[in-house]
């Protein structure tokens, strides 16, 4: 399979197993055909039942009968929400270990959560809720704090909340009524609300009102967690979970006019000199990489080094390549082996989550229609269309832009740099049924093998998360028997 086509589908199979953002399978993460386009509905294999995560991964204590195709998209999640890597609370290459504080903090938390929902009955409190994106929840801001004033006047009256005040209930024997006044205002500032929120005007004992049960729920919830996760006196407060809202924040918010991260950003574009055309750019293409001759003399790439994860994390990994239409990928990832095979009519792939499943309907005819192993000397009969667009500005060199329209799904964008005429960046959207998310893949480091160009390290972004292949050594025409791609045989 080629460079480019086997990247766009192993982005696909990396998002499926390592960190993946849409908790998808890889089956169906493919652009489905216009309706009229669409191959006759195929049965699909039996594919093996979801194992819990504890029979999968070593050390799972709070998560112990979570699916465990569910585990790794989870925790992508928990990175997400607190702003860090894996490696905030794991060792890289060595999961499973509990030689960080901050795993346990992370077991406790989600016990925390878990107490929440179970005692409001609810599923919207999550770790973003809190954390925002932050390692630790942010303290209320100073202008929310009593002023000195406010202070003085609470120290004045010592007597109980419940002798001067009508219908004490949860702050009962805990207040004085001196502090009441103040800790109802850091209420209705950390709601965003007034006392009308909760309160009948001129009559504040009466409890017409639903918010005011509901406020008391709350207090009771925060001495909860206060007594059994900070023994007794805790950091949370109305402030840590509401921010101003009266509903609290489960989900980080749609990034609709959010620009991208800078890793992220498409470059403005300049016109293209008038020589300049998708023909010639591609020729250059094939005459850098060492010309059509040398390109077909190669039957066979094995490829070995290491795959690195954002957070340090890192997997050995194999890559085997044989024309017409063969390959295998294997990255042996701390948490398990992965594999990615397609034998020239079956694809298959093995993971430790789900075991052997072998691929059907779309996503095998994605498979048969890119395991094309010259695929860097067949780029017009790939795609439908190819558009030169103009010259973009990447870092401290040029590149030819041309818009790729392949024949289902979103339109890709190949960037050739515009001296060397190498392939040295990709943006492509997958399409993963619920969500459609861009990523891009940069192309680093060619070096020549036996008078092939080829990169050795292969960087895939997408927001939140950055994976690389890097290459320590690339064979070509290796003897590779047809066996090593075919589908194992069922355990």
């Amino acid at each position: 399979m080629s460079q480019i086509l086997r990247l766009k589908l192993f982005v696909m199979f990396a998002l499926a197993f390592f960190y993946s953002v849409a908790s998808l399978p890889l089956t169906g993460v493919v652009a489905v055909a216009p309706q009229e386009q669409r191959p006759a509905p195929q049965q699909q294999p039996a594919q093996p039942e979801d194992k819990p995560a504890e029979q999968v991964y070593k050390n799972i204590q709070v998560m112990k009968g979570l699916p465990a195709s569910r585990l790794l998209p989870g925790m992508n999640r928990l990175t997400q929400f607190l702003g860090v890597d894996c490696a905030h609370c794991h060792t890289p290459d060595a999961l499973d270990k509990d030689d960080k504080p901050a795993k346990q903090t992370a077991r406790k938390m989600f016990q925390m959560v878990r107490t929440i929902n179970t005692t409001l009955n609810t599923n919207r409190v999550t770790c973003y809720t809190c954390h925002r994106a932050q390692s630790r929840p942010a303290a209320p801001p100073q202008e929310l704090a009593p002023s000195d004033e406010d202070r003085q006047r609470a120290e004045q009256d010592g007597r109980p909340a419940e002798q001067v005040y009508k219908n004490i209930q949860t702050l009962k024997g805990v207040m004085t009524a001196g502090r009441l006044m103040i800790v109802m205002k850091m209420f209705s500032n950390s709601l965003g609300v007034n006392c009308n929120h909760c309160h009948v005007q001129d009559e504040f004992e009466k409890d017409d009102k639903p918010a005011k049960e509901t406020a008391r729920r709350m207090l009771r919830l925060t001495g909860v967690i206060a007594r059994e996760y900070y023994k007794g006196s805790g950091p949370i407060n109305c402030y840590t979970c509401h921010r101003g809202q009266t509903q609290p924040a489960s989900m980080p918010p749609a990034p609709a006019n959010t620009p991208p991260k800078s890793e992220l950003t498409t470059p403005e574009l300049k016109p293209a000199d008038a020589k300049a055309n998708v023909d010639a750019i591609l020729d250059h293409y094939i005459q850098s990489l060492g010309a059509r001759a040398a390109l077909e003399r190669v039957t066979t790439r094995v490829k070995t080094g290491t795959l690195v994860a954002q957070g340090g994390m890192k997997a050995p990994l194999e890559v085997y390549e044989k024309a017409p239409n063969k390959t295998l990928t294997i990255f042996r990832a701390p948490l398990g082996v992965n594999q990615m095979g397609f034998d020239g009519a079956i694809g298959w792939t093995k993971t430790p989550e789900q075991g052997l499943r072998e691929e059907a309907g779309q996503q095998l005819e994605f498979i048969k229609s890119e395991a094309e192993f010259y695929r860097e000397l067949k780029l017009k009969e790939g795609y439908s269309k190819l558009t030169l667009l103009g010259v973009a500005q990447l870092d401290s060199r040029e590149a030819y832009v041309i818009e790729a329209a392949p024949p289902r799904g979103q339109p890709e964008k190949l960037y050739f740099d515009r001296q060397t005429g190498l392939l040295v960046r990709m943006d492509i959207v997958p399409d993963l049924g619920r969500e459609k998310m861009q990523a891009q893949i940069y192309f680093e480091d060619y070096r020549v093998v036996d008078g092939v160009k080829l990169p050795f390290a292969i960087r895939r972004a997408r927001p939140g998360f950055t994976w690389t292949y890097q290459f320590n050594e690339i064979k070509l025409n290796t003897p590779l028997d047809d066996a090593k791609f075919t589908k194992p045989a069922a355990p």
